[in-house]
Formats: structure tokens, C-alpha cells, sequence
């Protein structure tokens, strides 16, 4: 179906990254307000576990494997991808994550296709297109924003909506890319895994603790913790 809404998931050691179930949650509302379809995508070296995963939020979900590739994918090869796929199946808009990694790929996508670009929404409604809400500057005062065309790339923050899970999962469709397919695309090969303890994103916490001068003393500080 053209003009579909598709919702990008990250993917991270093969598995969703946090950001997806609440901006598939609220990426399935916006199409529902649309009366279009909703569906997910994933590209990954092995996206099958997270497609999985987010087709718990889906309906419909993407699963594009590449084949052919050691090494990770960078933004731009992802944003090759996604534009075949875009060019093959024509939906409306695409939403995505404004984590690091979503914006520089919204970013990368929207050049790609030449496609409008809005950023940082924190709900999106429906109004004979979209309408994206953004904060100014961490303030009450809200923007309302829309498209001038039938197409664009949208990023919403992460948090602002609670994941909710359909009542039954939706399926999972592969699609298979091999590095024929990519010719030109940047080749980012991995020579080493290092893994080391993430530190704590303030970015995905859904509860921040902050304590400053006002606790009086390094003892007190217990009090924070």
C-alpha cells in the first residue's frame, strides 16, 4: 500500500535499541489517526530478533538482512538501504528515533530522497497531513509544524509516549539485500568487538535523580543515592 507510515527501528548487537517500542507506539497511533498502514522496519546484519521485537508493537514489520557485509553499518550505507526499500514500496513518511544515531540518519535519508525534514517531536497528530509538535527550548511553548509535500522524515524523541504492545504480535517479512546490491556504498569493516560497560543514558532514563549544593554535604549525599 502506498503512503504507508513506516517507523525505523535501531538496532544495536542485533537486538532493538530502547528507543523503538515508544516511537512504534506512538508512530502506530499516528497512522491509525492517518487511516494508513503502519509498519516497521529493521536493517541489520541479523534483523529477524529485532523485527521480532517490534513487531510486538507492529502490525507489520521489515526485516532487510544484509548479506555480503562484515562490518557495521553505518548511517549512510542504512540510509542506501532504506531508499531502496522506499523506492520499491513508496510509503508516505518515515518516523524515527532523535537519538544520536536516528538523527544522522533521518538527516542522511532525508538528502538521499529529497524529502522534508522536521525534528525532535514530541507527539504527532493528524490534520489532512501530519502535524509535528516540538518543544522550544525545554519550555511549555509548543511549535506546530507540517510538510509542504506528500512526503518527509520525522524524529521523535525518545520517552514521550508509554510502549504499548498490540493485543497479538504482527508478522515479520524478510528482505534480502546482497553487497552487489550496494555497489558505491561506503565499506566500514569491523576488526575488533570491544565491549565495555555502557554508562546510564540520561537520554533513555524515564526517571532522573539530580542533587546540587542544597544537600549540604558529601555525607548527605546518601540521601540522593
Amino acid at each position: 500500500m502506498s503512503g504507508e507510515i513506516w517507523i525505523i527501528g535501531e538496532v544495536e548487537d542485533d537486538q532493538l535499541k530502547p528507543s523503538g517500542p515508544g516511537v512504534a507506539t506512538l508512530g502506530r497511533g499516528f497512522a491509525d489517526a492517518a487511516g494508513r498502514e503502519a509498519v516497521g522496519v529493521v536493517v541489520g546484519e541479523s534483523p529477524i530478533a529485532a523485527a521480532t521485537e517490534l513487531a510486538t508493537f507492529l502490525p507489520r514489520v521489515l526485516a532487510a538482512s544484509i548479506h555480503g557485509r562484515e562490518g557495521w553499518l553505518d548511517p549512510a550505507e542504512t540510509s542506501r538501504v532504506l531508499a531502496t526499500l522506499i523506492e520499491a514500496h513508496s510509503p508516505g513518511y518515515i518516523v524515527l528515533p532523535a537519538t544520536h544515531t536516528g538523527r544522522v540518519l533521518a538527516g542522511a535519508l532525508a538528502a538521499r530522497l529529497q524529502w522534508g525534514l522536521l525534528t525532535n517531536a514530541v507527539d504527532l497528530e493528524w490534520d489532512e497531513g501530519p502535524l509535528v509538535h516540538t518543544v522550544v527550548f525545554k519550555t511549555d511553548l509548543r511549535v506546530q509544524s507540517a510538510f509542504a509535500g506528500d512526503h518527509g522524515v520525522i524524529t521523535v524523541q525518545p520517552n514521550v509516549v508509554r510502549p504499548q504492545a498490540l493485543d497479538a504480535p504482527g508478522s515479520v517479512e524478510t528482505v534480502a539485500f546482497d553487497e552487489a546490491d550496494q555497489a558505491g556504498s561506503p565499506a566500514v569493516r569491523r576488526v575488533e568487538r570491544v565491549r565495555v560497560p555502557a554508562p546510564v543514558s540520561v537520554e533513555g532514563a524515564s526517571v532522573v535523580v539530580a542533587g546540587g549544593g542544597g544537600v549540604g554535604s558529601a555525607e548527605a549525599w546518601s540521601l540522593v543515592d
